[in-house]
């Protein structure tokens, strides 16, 4: 998945839930935060 894939995903998922979503450098994966 690319970086700016990614980027899309955490967007909408902040929209939905308002938690800080943060994405690792390497774009392996995530955390919340």
């Amino acid at each position: 998945m690319s970086l700016s894939a990614i980027r899309s995903v955490v967007r909408d998922l902040r929209k939905k839930t308002g938690q800080n979503y943060i994405i690792n450098v390497s774009g392996v994966g995530y955390r919340l935060k």
